[in-house]
């Protein structure tokens, strides 16, 4: 069953009324909005060969620390959280390996970007260096978990070194969206 109701709708039914009502609906479309984009992104990246083998750029990322240096780690949470859940949906990995890897990974990495933005000595290319490389330790931790193997160790040292430079490139471009960002209006924190 579907509802026609619209979000404002639903929002007034839950005791949101006028600016608030207003506020709510904002926040939530700004959120389907780097939702999709995030999605978007880590699909086409998906479709992408990687440098190391299970190693990717992080485009996707770009939007959560985009999300979390301008409207704080509860938005940030969330769209990594629907990230990973529609993307996993979408290509098939959903409760699967690959899955728990990269959900693991979108939470080592969400914590260590929010503790480097909590020290305000990084820059954002800084907090993603540290959010990658944590993403990518998320990950080998999980997958030692799951596979108790000799592989994981072996691809553990070419991995951690590919995630800096690759966490450059990633903080570059978001810093640049942010930098133009800057004065437009954000909301959710």
């Amino acid at each position: 069953m579907t509802s026609t109701r619209s979000y404002g709708e639903a929002a007034a039914l839950v005791g949101c009324g006028g600016r608030r009502r207003g506020a709510a609906v904002r926040v939530l479309s700004e959120d389907a909005a780097l939702v999709s984009l995030a999605c978007v992104l880590g699909l086409v990246e998906s479709w992408l060969p990687a440098p190391v083998l299970g190693v990717r750029l992080g485009l996707a990322n770009v939007v959560v620390l985009v999300a979390l240096v301008r409207s704080g780690w509860v938005r940030a949470a969330r769209v990594s959280a629907a990230k990973v859940l529609l993307v996993g949906l979408a290509g098939g990995s959903l409760g699967g390996p690959a899955f728990v890897l990269s959900a693991a990974g979108a939470l080592a990495s969400l914590i260590a970007m929010q503790a480097l933005l909590w020290t305000k000595r990084f820059s954002v290319a800084g907090v993603s260096l540290g959010g990658s490389f944590a993403h990518v330790a998320g990950q080998l931790v999980s997958a030692a978990a799951l596979a108790s193997s000799s592989v994981v160790a072996a691809l553990a040292t070419p991995a951690l070194l590919a995630s800096i430079p690759l966490g450059m490139i990633t903080g570059m471009i978001a810093g640049a969206l942010v930098s133009r960002l800057e004065g437009v209006g954000s909301s959710g924190r």
